[in-house]
């Protein structure tokens, strides 16, 4: 468990947060910490995320509500079907898997047709793993920022890594010079012994 404190830049952390959030964290999971609201009257949400590989041409997205003066919202392709329902402010939908491509997506009031905002030309990359998020609202003109939570390598490596011997390993000069210094160990001793070996011959006669 952890409490999260959020204060404004350059304060002193005796100050009174701004918010704060206590959460239990697991291990290997991945979250992200959102705040938002009025400045004065800031609030705070946790987002379990979600790294799992999306299929091939497709991509994992979910969407985020972080617009304070904004109602529950669906989350709609222009003119079609509804994406994400019912997201209201600090909240995020579940990840869904979407075909890739570039959408026009609208922020419908929930339940109806009244729409409150169109993003046009929103980019899903196969591949990838996204956040949109609706910020904006408290005199700010609402937007759809895109946020990239994680990408997949475009090509596939092949075949084993290529390994070096890494900054402490010895040059292959020296690697060399160790070698040579062994061979020629070996041929001393060779020659020791077959002179040893003549001079033992040599008494025996």
């Amino acid at each position: 468990s952890h409490t999260i404190t959020v204060r404004q830049a350059g304060s002193p952390g005796s100050s009174t947060p701004l918010v704060e959030v206590s959460q239990a964290f697991s291990e290997n999971a991945l979250y992200t910490v959102a705040v938002g609201g009025r400045f004065g009257h800031l609030q705070s949400a946790v987002f379990q995320d979600q790294f799992t590989s999306p299929t091939a041409g497709q991509v994992l997205a979910r969407f985020v509500h972080m617009a304070p003066d904004v109602p529950g919202v669906d989350v709609a392709v222009k003119g079609g079907s509804v994406i994400f329902t019912n997201i209201s402010f600090l909240q995020a939908s579940q990840y869904k898997a979407l075909p890739s491509g570039t959408y026009s997506l609208e922020l419908r009031a929930t339940g109806t047709s009244n729409v409150l905002f169109t993003a046009i030309g929103v980019a899903a990359k196969g591949g990838t793993v996204n956040t949109f998020t609706g910020v904006g609202g408290v005199n700010q003109p609402v937007e759809l920022l895109p946020v990239l939570d994680a990408s997949g390598a475009a090509v596939v490596p092949q075949g084993a890594a290529r390994t070096g011997g890494g900054g402490t390993a010895r040059s292959s000069n020296s690697i060399w010079r160790v070698t040579s210094l062994w061979s020629l160990s070996v041929v001393l001793a060779a020659l020791l012994w077959t002179v040893r070996d003549v001079r033992r011959h040599r008494r025996l006669r």
